[in-house]
């Protein structure tokens, strides 16, 4: 439930570090980068800046071409076991009352256009750097933040959710949860009590 920085540049490539200032810390203001490799056109980021960029960019150009390239996954790729890899990456955790269940029902919808069969050989993963706290209102409560339960809808619809680290490894060592803001530890131990484990694990993308 932990994705290191490095192995999202090892997977898509060095120039997602022109975005890595984004993710330093968390903020209120949500700042989105969306990865694919197998996106059509060679497309393989989009990033969207703002309130709600989880919306704009399940709206974009480049989830549309996923969208296609799961239709038409096996008309290319003839490996059984191989699995194509979507990740969207978040300065914080989606908000409770709009991006969560944007979030829900866009993998919802693919499975319900596609057969189970093609959805299987995909993985989707939302990692955050840390947890939405939300708006304070004028009565002083705190609106639209993220819950566990949004983490377990998000986890139900197919969403592989983790925190973002971005401190680097010393050799080829990675101390798990070295370096994460406090939003960062609170996402984490939300996360652990959603999947009922002591210990976070490493999310590697290529297996």
């Amino acid at each position: 439930m932990l994705l290191h920085w490095r192995q999202l540049t090892n997977y898509y490539g060095d120039e997602l570090n022109a975005h890595l200032g984004h993710f330093h810390t968390p903020g209120q203001t949500t700042y989105g980068l969306l990865c694919c490799r197998f996106a059509q056109e060679h497309t393989r980021l989009m990033a969207s800046q703002g309130e709600h960029s989880e919306e704009r960019l399940l709206q974009s150009l480049l989830w549309r071409q996923i969208e296609r390239t799961v239709q038409a996954w096996y008309s290319f790729n003839t490996d059984e076991r191989a699995k194509a890899v979507v990740t969207l990456v978040l300065n914080r955790s989606p908000c409770h009352s709009r991006c969560v269940p944007a979030l829900f029902d866009a993998l919802n919808h693919l499975q319900y256009n596609f057969s189970k069969r093609f959805f299987d050989h995909w993985r989707f993963i939302l990692a955050c750097r840390g947890a939405y706290q939300g708006k304070v209102t004028d009565a002083g409560f705190y609106e639209h933040s993220t819950t566990t339960r949004d983490l377990q809808r998000l986890e139900d619809a197919g969403w592989q959710v983790c925190v973002l680290q971005t401190t680097t490894p010393v050799g080829n060592t990675f101390d798990l949860g070295e370096g994460l803001p406090p939003g960062g530890q609170a996402l984490l131990q939300g996360l652990m009590n959603v999947k009922n484990v002591s210990r976070p694990s490493l999310i590697r993308l290529d297996g």
